[in-house]
């Protein structure tokens, strides 16, 4: 029988499915600003990779977690790759731009790659919708060449949001079948130490780590209350980006 977390992360897979099947009707004749915004991200994220060492034309590069709109389709390599479990779907419904990297259907906690396969990986806010966060980092560090590049994001919150979250998957796992979308979308809500906790002992050099903690209060608190989850967030902070740039040791 699956564990909770597996119930989780299986429930998460199938609510993004359902989601970007939506989105891909309702972007249908507006494509072109999708890629727009796709494009700057990824040149965005190039950048500060290179910052650190260059990146060369032929790189191969990984994207863990690539869903719809993934890094990797504008990265600038021919030899990239994303790798998610909705891969196959995703490519029937947005191919407008997912025939310009090779994409794999498989789970980011079982990488289907040699050791020290890459000289680029990315995850861009993946491992909360995940089985194992934590087993994913290992299965990074396990293809990346020593000396390639990592970057890494999630989104991180207060810890009220941690128990909001195991509460929910409690009265799931009972059989009460109210949800709450965010807990629903997601297998964990990440504190800012827990997602640092995550490369411990990894063989990875931290270049840099950042989060947006502050700039999420700030913003929380200049925003006109409208509801209560207005209210809620001046309290307690949501959806903060945490993210690392590493390379391999």
């Amino acid at each position: 029988m699956p564990s909770g977390l597996e119930r989780r992360a299986a429930r998460a897979i199938e609510r993004q499915l359902a989601y970007q099947e939506r989105k891909s009707a309702r972007i249908k004749g507006h494509e072109a600003t999708v890629i727009a915004q796709m494009k700057a991200h990824s040149a965005a994220v190039r950048a500060r990779l290179e910052a650190v060492r260059p990146i060369a034309p032929d790189a191969h590069v990984l994207e863990v977690g690539s869903g719809a709109h993934g890094l990797i389709f504008y990265f600038g390599t021919p030899n990239g790759v994303g790798v998610d479990p909705l891969a196959d779907r995703y490519a029937r419904m947005f191919p407008a731009w997912h025939d310009r990297a090779r994409t794999v259907t498989a789970f980011g906690e079982s990488l289907p790659f040699a050791a020290a396969s890459f000289d680029v990986v990315l995850c861009d806010n993946v491992v909360d919708h995940a089985e194992n966060p934590r087993r994913i980092l290992e299965e990074i560090v396990r293809v990346m060449q020593p000396g390639a590049l990592l970057f890494f994001e999630v989104n991180v919150h207060h810890p009220v949001y941690h128990l909001a979250a195991m509460l929910h998957a409690g009265w799931r796992a009972l059989g009460i079948p109210f949800e709450i979308t965010p807990f629903a979308d997601h297998t964990c809500h990440l504190t800012p130490a827990a997602a640092r906790k995550l490369f411990d002992g990894l063989s990875l050099e931290i270049v840099e780590h950042s989060d947006t903690v502050e700039k999420v209060k700030r913003n929380a608190r200049a925003i006109a209350i409208r509801h209560a989850g207005d209210r809620l967030k001046r309290l307690f902070y949501k959806n903060a980006a945490y993210e690392v740039i590493a390379r391999r040791t």
